[in-house]
């Protein structure tokens, strides 16, 4: 289901869909999150990262969708980590997929309500 989606979503007319546009966007959260949390193997969670990557590239992107990227990759990245860590260091000093974590939580940040998003990580 995802990849039809995503198949369906290269589409002008559905990107510019509102509706279809955020169903997508939580169907593919939903999938995401069970392939990075319901897969064992590393090869198998690399993959996982690639569409994730894949996912954000084709998007069109707010800051709900900025912000929910940007967890999903963030227990992602903490999972690989041996200690646990704050998301300061992660931003700084960890890149995913030769992107830093930043990318993905850069629109939520720029957001009129940035203030929102930020106190779940005060």
């Amino acid at each position: 289901t995802f990849t039809i989606i995503e198949n369906l979503y290269s589409w002008p007319e559905l990107q510019a869909d509102e509706f279809f546009t955020r169903d997508r966007n939580e169907l593919g959260l939903k999938y995401l999150d069970k392939c990075f949390t319901q897969t064992e193997n590393k090869k198998q969670k690399e993959s996982c990262l690639e569409q994730a990557l894949g996912f954000w590239r084709a998007s069109v992107v707010n800051a709900e969708l900025s912000f929910k990227m940007g967890n999903l990759i963030a227990s992602y990245v903490q999972e690989q980590r041996s200690q646990p860590f704050h998301l300061s260091e992660l931003i700084s000093d960890i890149k995913v997929a030769q992107i830093k974590l930043l990318e993905f939580y850069s629109v939520a940040l720029k957001s009129p309500l940035s203030e929102f998003y930020c106190k779940e990580y005060q």
